[in-house]
């Protein structure tokens, strides 16, 4: 009997060890219990082309036609497992400013590290909850990740009823607002809001006091440096993401007029561009148990790193910056 005893709680300690957690399943991002999905009919045999695109544009709006502009395009491949687990992959990845013609400072390494590893994510009818990445994968490229899968993420009952709710992503811990506008030729389209002041989880202070976090409840924020808002234009066809267009835009409150001062604005789109057929050694490699056990689980939310300390060298430089501009 004691061996017996033994033997199970053996067991169950590799498996803890194995995921982190011992009611995951080692090899599955997610629960490992998947129920039917009800809004979208992603299938394991396809895989999603998707054309990405996001523009960041910073500028004094009413005072100057100084702009300073990034432009980030990618091929995103989505294919699903299971029904519950997703698989996203990056290529033909493009990084450039306002000047096409000059070379943007480190873009090879930016579209190395984004292209390098897939990233396995858990897809529950629309509700990603979680992220397993690679371990070599940096916190900044997956940050880069979580804000395409929040494209995608949809937290709505149904797609033809109004839904209001609160979904963790890329952007916090944010109240959100789904409307049905109707329907474009064969797709249904939702117009998705964020009310990005009431956020939590948004922000990272650093302070050289020491002090403990404390999280105000949503109708008591303290007043944001930037006022933030957030709007995407989604187009549904057959029970899959067909278009999706988020515009964001950040005033620096300080100040600034009603429609002027600092500002950034983020327009991402997200199309789709073909569905293709997965061969048949395509259908084996996804296959969930002949991966590798997972030893990282993340969620959408935006990482703030640490910065690291300054080298010698960077110190001179800005010191000798500094001069110049004093003399």
């Amino acid at each position: 009997m004691n061996w017996c005893v033994i033997l199970v709680f053996l067991c169950f300690a590799g498996l803890a060890y194995g995921s982190g957690n011992s009611l995951k399943d080692p090899y599955i991002c997610g629960s490992p219990s998947c129920a039917p999905s009800e809004k979208f009919k992603y299938l394991s045999q396809i895989i999603y082309h998707y054309d990405y695109k996001v523009n960041v544009e910073t500028y004094f709006a009413g005072s100057s036609n100084n702009r300073s502009t990034l432009n980030i395009t990618a091929s995103v491949q989505l294919q699903f497992i299971t029904p519950c687990e997703g698989l996203l992959q990056l290529s033909e990845v493009t990084l450039s400013d306002q000047d096409e013609d000059y070379p943007v400072e480190r873009a090879e390494k930016f579209v190395l590290a984004v292209s390098q590893y897939d990233l396995r994510f858990a897809f529950h009818d629309g509700v990603i909850s979680e992220i397993c990445p690679q371990e070599q994968e940096e916190d900044w490229v997956l940050n880069f990740k979580r804000a395409i899968l929040s494209l995608l993420q949809n937290t709505m009952k149904r797609f033809d009823i109004n839904f209001k709710g609160v979904e963790k992503d890329i952007h916090g811990t944010c109240n959100v607002d789904y409307a049905v506008r109707g329907q474009a030729d064969t797709s249904l389209i939702l117009v998705k809001t964020r009310d990005l002041a009431q956020c939590t989880n948004r922000y990272k202070y650093r302070s050289i006091l020491q002090s403990v976090r404390y999280d105000f409840q949503s109708k008591f924020q303290t007043w944001p440096v930037l006022k933030s808002e957030s709007k995407c234009r989604i187009a549904v066809d057959h029970y899959i993401y067909k278009t999706v267009n988020c515009k964001e835009r950040h005033l620096f409150e300080p100040f600034s007029g009603k429609n002027s001062g600092a500002m950034t604005t983020v327009v991402q789109d997200l199309v789709l561009k073909n569905e293709v057929n997965k061969t048949d050694i395509e259908i084996m490699e996804a296959q969930p148990k002949g991966w590798n056990i997972i030893q990282k689980r993340l969620n959408l939310l935006h990482h703030h790193s640490p910065h690291t300390k300054i080298e010698s060298g960077e110190l001179k430089s800005a010191r000798d910056v500094l001069k110049l501009l004093c003399l």
